[in-house]
């Protein structure tokens, strides 16, 4: 099991929340959907909703706007400055599993792959 942190990023510097525009809803399952409803309320402005990260991020990327993405996958744009990261706002961390057959001819890849994310657990 590994856990990701998903965080609220924009294409544009802003201070607050409120200032964000075009918010993109990645559909992360509904204890964080839920959660992330929790603490925006009425600040939330969903604009688009989409279920897989990478388009969203492309998205956003293309058109300009905000959302929650996984930290592993905006590094790059954050350090060119494509991406930003919204101030003060929280932090949601997603579970992922990796389950496979111990005797996997691929087992060394899997097991590399898995080394990409943050804390490993056995």
């Amino acid at each position: 099991m590994a856990t990701i942190p998903l965080k609220l990023v924009s294409t544009q510097a802003a201070d607050s929340i409120e200032e964000l525009e075009n918010w993109v809803m990645v559909d992360y399952g509904e204890s964080i959907n839920n959660q992330v409803l929790k603490d925006f309320g009425d600040a939330l402005n969903t604009r688009h909703h989409m279920n897989q990260p990478r388009i969203a991020m492309n998205f956003i990327l293309e058109a300009g706007g905000a959302a929650y993405l996984p930290n592993q996958m905006c590094f790059t744009e954050l350090r060119k400055q494509k991406l930003y990261l919204v101030p003060e706002a929280p932090t949601y961390y997603r579970d992922v599993y990796a389950i496979f057959l111990e005797k996997n001819h691929k087992k060394q890849i899997i097991e590399d792959a898995l080394q990409l994310f943050p804390f490993i657990r056995g």
